[in-house]
């Protein structure tokens, strides 16, 4: 009898054959990861169809040019996710930064290179309380970054 119910059991659970399409598509549809991809892919077509300028040079440049700030602290967010912490703080810093810079170069009447050397410092000290304080006093991230948000806001 059990012999019986296994033999069903791997003949009704054996994946009918596909072709290489098939596999493929089952991969696609099983890593979540292509999906991101895919709508960008999309998103691309769209825009192109919608406006034939979309993929010129000067446009790709554009995007480019706009795009370099948050990218560097989108990488800099994923490799906090990786490592199982997180920033709050991380929005408040990026407005921080360039109000430092104003008030140096304004008020303090620093030459601008050095204005913005002291708002990169400024938020440097912040990146470094913030992990001073999960770090040696072991408090979470989450917390840590979420008192920094209010404080820089």
């Amino acid at each position: 009898m059990s012999e019986t119910t296994a033999q069903r059991t791997s003949e009704a659970g054996a994946a009918p054959e596909r072709g290489p399409g098939g596999r493929l598509l089952s991969v696609l549809v099983r890593v979540r990861e292509v999906s991101v991809l895919i709508v960008t892919v999309g998103l691309v077509i769209y825009f192109q169809a919608a406006n034939p300028a979309f993929l010129s040079e000067s446009n790709i440049l554009s995007l480019a040019r706009f795009a370099v700030p948050y990218v560097v602290i989108a990488s800099a967010l994923c490799l906090l996710l990786i490592c199982g912490e997180l920033d709050l703080s991380v929005g408040q810093s990026f407005a921080f930064a360039p109000i430092v810079m104003y008030l140096a170069y304004d008020k303090l009447f620093l030459v601008l290179p050095l204005a913005v050397l002291v708002g990169v410092l400024a938020v440097a000290l912040v990146g470094l309380v913030n992990g001073v304080i999960t770090v040696y006093l072991g408090v979470s991230s989450l917390i840590t970054t979420l008192g920094m948000f209010f404080l820089l806001a």
